[in-house]
């Protein structure tokens, strides 16, 4: 009896070096993805300057990666906004099929201010990401990942830019009115 009398195991074992080469490939994605999204850097710039002269652009290079708007009068700690609403990814492991990025509004949770507005942004967006279809977790009260509709994505990559500045634009009217809210009622003082 024969093993290797499977036509596909043959196939790779006949063609095991070059199959091997090309998965190698198959790690240089992510990277050259990461840095794709971070083009988006101007174009999410304009996006703020359009959304309005208070807005701005917060880019977070390491970790989860992030290029978010935020308004001036929004609440700062660690040199970091405590909210913001923009796109985020899985670092360099974020693939547009596989480990799409997500456009949501992030909370800061390294602050007290930002677990706060967490919290309350949790519940207030609740109906927000019912409607939406959208998920919410610790750190995104509301997020929504952003697949690429291209099986050869390569070629559409204007077109997934423009998905994605939309993406933004819309999570921003969705949700910038209960952000809004939510960080007033930290500065009201408490009676």
């Amino acid at each position: 009896m024969n093993n290797f009398d499977d036509e596909r195991i043959l196939f790779y074992l006949n063609h095991r070096k070059l199959i091997d080469q090309w998965t190698e490939i198959r790690s240089e994605v992510p990277s050259r993805t990461h840095k794709f999204l971070f083009e988006l850097e101007d174009d999410i710039q304009e996006l703020g300057e359009m959304l309005g002269a208070d807005i701005k652009l917060y880019k977070e290079e390491s970790g989860y990666p992030k290029l978010s708007l935020h308004r001036n009068t929004w609440p700062i700690g660690d040199n970091k906004p405590a909210v913001g609403i923009g796109i985020e990814w899985g670092g360099k492991s974020v693939d547009l099929q596989d480990r799409p990025p997500y456009v949501g509004v992030w909370t800061n949770r390294h602050t007290l201010t930002g677990i706060a507005l967490s919290e309350m942004l949790n519940q207030s967006l609740n109906s927000v990401a019912l409607r939406y279809g959208m998920q919410q977790s610790k750190w995104f009260p509301v997020k929504l990942h952003i697949h690429c509709e291209y099986e050869q994505f390569w070629l559409h990559l204007d077109d997934y830019r423009q998905h994605v500045l939309s993406e933004i634009e819309l999570m921003w009217k969705r949700c910038v009115d209960e952000v809004d809210i939510a960080v007033q009622s930290l500065e009201e003082p408490v009676a």
